[in-house]
């Protein structure tokens, strides 16, 4: 990976600073960048845009960008709510996991519920006859049973057709507003899936319709876009047409996290030592699958590490081959390479990640061998 000129002078520069407040290892969050990618993604898409605070938990990040989040955020826990405290946008609440608690301090917020399955409905009623619930929820189809309904599904989120129809009955019943429908994909999965999920909510949306007595008037899309997706040559011209229909019959929206946080977000740590047994060359940080799990690559089949940026650069004669590890005992903790590396690496320089800006930090088992916290600036 390499750091565009200004980041990579805005890193250099806070690492650099002398302040002895910078300490690796740590994550740095561009401002810039994460106004710049919720921008350019709704543009694209052309539909409101939902920020997931489940990417990025860092509170100063969301302070100095959530004034551009104008369509509203999506939190999965009483936590993430209290970090969108304070802000009048949207909020969409989405957890297989309700409690009584949780819908009734939700439901102050003027949330949007997001019902995964029918037994939810129940929370929300002990909890409306108190006279405390006057939201209104998205019913959430499961993307593989709503395409094959004999089909195992590939996660567990959401509803089959029979069970979405049954939920739509009793939120009837129980005077509580359907909104709309949610759906989603999963993971990285826009480039491969977005048209079926298009085809899925069309294929049910008047029937739901039909349950209810009333028309639908949000369409939730989810997202599942990969934080690179620039690079991808993803058709959007293409994606946008396909939704005219739906759009002529409900506001249609989407939802992101990773698309918008991912790339905003570089993982720094610093070299302790460099060692070698037999021809490998082994990197040794301060900070590693500690702090960053997902460097770690462990819930891949095939690990492909990435390769990070040296922020001092000594040429040498010869090109060698490294591998970066994190601080732990764990057999696993490897976090990079660099292959045919033409430069001399020696301890108390600084490397650098990219693409670490979403679940990164929130996604990361950081107790283990007590080793030291992951620090968060903002450039």
């Amino acid at each position: 990976m390499d750091l565009g000129d200004s980041i990579r002078k805005s890193i250099t520069d806070l690492l650099g600073s002398g302040q002895g407040n910078v300490a690796t290892p740590c994550y740095i969050y561009s401002v810039e960048q994460v106004i710049e990618n919720f921008k350019d993604l709704k543009e694209v898409l052309g539909t409101p845009l939902v920020v997931s605070l489940k990417a990025n938990h860092c509170p100063e990040l969301l302070s100095r960008t959530a004034f551009n989040f104008d369509d509203g955020c999506e939190v999965a826990s009483l936590g993430e709510l209290r970090l969108r405290a304070g802000t009048r946008r949207k909020t969409y609440i989405n957890t297989p996991a309700y409690t009584r608690k949780m819908v009734e301090v939700a439901s102050r917020y003027n949330a949007t519920f997001i019902i995964d399955y029918v037994a939810q409905l129940d929370i929300i009623a002990e909890v409306k006859q108190q006279g405390v619930f006057n939201n209104s929820v998205l019913l959430r189809l499961n993307f593989d049973a709503a395409r094959n309904e004999n089909a195992p599904p590939k996660d567990h989120f959401g509803m089959d057709t029979k069970s979405l129809f049954e939920a739509a009955a009793k939120a009837r019943d129980m005077k509580v507003k359907v909104a709309g429908l949610h759906i989603f994909c999963g993971s990285n999965g826009f480039v491969d899936k977005s048209m079926a999920c298009v085809e899925a909510v069309d294929k049910l949306f008047d029937a739901v319709g039909k349950t209810l007595g009333y028309p639908l008037e949000v369409i939730n899309l989810g997202g599942g876009i990969p934080s690179d997706w620039r690079e991808k040559n993803i058709d959007f011209a293409s994606y946008r047409a396909s939704l005219q229909p739906l759009q002529r019959k409900a506001e249609v929206i989407h939802e992101a996290g990773r698309a918008i946080f991912g790339s905003a977000g570089y993982f720094a740590t610093e070299v302790v030592s460099v060692k070698s047994i037999g021809a490998k060359r082994f990197v040794i940080c301060d900070g590693g699958m500690t702090q960053n799990f997902l460097l770690a690559k462990t819930e891949h089949v095939i690990r492909k590490y990435d390769r990070p940026t040296l922020i001092s650069e000594r040429l040498t004669d010869e090109t060698r081959d490294y591998t970066f590890v994190g601080a732990s005992c764990n057999r696993d903790d490897i976090i990079g390479e660099y292959r045919d590396c033409p430069h001399e690496i020696l301890p108390g320089d600084q490397i650098v990640f990219g693409q670490c800006g979403a679940y990164n930090a929130v996604y990361t088992v950081n107790k283990f061998l007590a080793l030291k916290h992951y620090g968060e600036y903002i450039i």
